[in-house]
Order: structure tokens, then C-alpha cells, then sequence
């Protein structure tokens, strides 16, 4: 596989060369010759452009921050582990549609294959593994479809502030709270008991969906946050 500036890879299993060639903007054009070598050439560049980062992700969806960073994120973890997906994986798999489950196994692959470069090469490690002083794990297809505290929430907060504005003041404070589009009124449905709502109705929920929060202690070696997106200007 040929990467920006004329690097190039060995990468296990490319049926083909292919080529990932930079723009003036930093962003990646993948030529393959079939669908497995794109997605297992993506996986690739998306874990060297951002192995931490997704590291990380893979980490906190399935609950496995305390691994790394101690035991301060063990509840955490124990809120990302109750949305993890158990059922049957052969039906996931097929809801999504008959590729899915090569393509995604094609994509851990590359993010595999690069996880072994840094092995192999610890210059390639990203600095803040070498920073922390843990290396990335690899991937399984099934930790892409288990995973679902990534894109969970939507309106959720909304709906539970909604139920608890109706519980304490009435649909006139609601009317006030937050607009509705559309306008209609509001009412309460029989049978709903909206004082059986405890105020931490979200706490394990939103443990199990946030971001985590590192502090100096967390993370004694290193002075920035440890995850970050887009967030420079120059």
C-alpha cells in the first residue's frame, strides 16, 4: 500500500496494491481494486492518522478504562458494559446487510495491521502511548456492532427534562422551558407516573456516554487532554 509523501506498507492481506494518496487539505483518496482492500486500506490510514483516538473510543465503549488509567474509571465502565450488545451476533450482523460483517472485518484488519507496524517499529506509536505507558489493543469485527453507547442519546435528555419539568411545575413551566415544533399541548399519558422518576434517572446513562474526564492525576506525564479533534487554529 502506497500512503502520503510515497510511503509505502506491507499490509496482510491486500488482494491488490493501493494506493491512499493526500490532498493540499490533509484529506485521504483510497484506490482499491475491490470493496475488501478499501475497507481494510481505511482501516489502516484511519489507525495512522488516529490510533489514540480510536484506542480510546474502543476503550470507553467497551468499558475498558480502568485497564489503563486506574480504578477511578471503574464505574464507568461498569455503565458502558450494561449497553453493550448480547444478542445473537449472526442476526446483528445481517440486519445491517450482508457485506457489513466483511466489510467491518476488512476494516479491523487494517487498524490490526497497523497496530503490529507499531510493534514491529515503536517509532510509529503514537506519542501518547508512549507518554502513558500502555501500548493499543487490537480490534475485533464485533467490537464495531457491540459497542452502541457511541450514538445512543439523541433527544433522550430532552424527554427526561421534559418529564421532570411536567413532574415538579406542570405543562405551563414546560410551555416556558423549551419550544415545541410543532406547537401542540401537552398532556401527561394516563397511567404515566412521572413521580416514580428519581432526579439520577441519567447518572449511570450518561457515565456509560460522556467522554471521560482526565485529570492531572490520571495522567501524571502528561499536561493536555488527552483526546481532541479539530481543535487547532492557526
Amino acid at each position: 500500500m502506497t500512503g502520503g509523501d510515497d510511503e509505502q506498507y506491507r499490509v496482510p492481506g491486500l488482494a491488490a496494491p493501493v494506493e491512499v494518496l493526500v490532498d493540499e487539505f490533509g484529506v485521504p483518496h483510497i484506490y482499491a481494486g475491490s470493496e475488501d482492500d478499501l475497507f481494510r486500506a481505511q482501516g489502516f490510514n484511519a489507525a495512522r492518522e488516529r490510533l489514540f483516538q480510536l484506542d480510546l473510543w474502543r476503550r470507553r465503549g467497551l468499558g475498558r478504562l480502568s485497564e489503563v488509567f486506574g480504578e477511578r474509571f471503574v464505574e464507568r465502565d461498569r455503565a458502558a458494559r450494561l449497553f453493550l450488545y448480547r444478542g445473537d451476533m449472526h442476526a446483528e450482523w445481517l440486519a445491517y446487510g450482508s457485506a457489513t460483517k466483511r466489510v467491518a472485518t476488512a476494516f479491523v484488519e487494517g487498524v490490526n495491521a497497523f497496530v503490529r507496524r507499531c510493534e514491529e517499529d515503536p517509532a510509529l506509536l503514537p506519542v501518547e502511548f508512549r507518554e502513558l505507558g500502555y501500548a493499543p489493543a487490537r480490534w475485533e469485527p464485533r467490537d464495531i456492532a457491540v459497542i452502541r453507547s457511541h450514538g445512543l442519546f439523541y433527544n433522550l435528555e430532552q424527554e427526561v427534562a421534559r418529564a421532570l419539568t411536567l413532574r415538579d411545575f406542570g405543562p405551563e413551566v414546560e410551555d416556558l422551558r423549551r419550544v415545541r415544533e410543532p406547537a401542540h399541548e401537552l398532556r401527561v399519558p394516563e397511567g404515566l407516573d412521572l413521580s416514580v422518576i428519581p432526579d439520577d434517572v441519567l447518572d449511570v446513562y450518561r457515565l456509560a456516554t460522556t467522554p471521560p474526564e482526565f485529570t492531572a492525576e490520571d495522567l501524571p506525564r502528561r499536561r493536555t487532554d488527552p483526546e481532541g479533534s479539530n481543535n487547532w487554529v492557526v
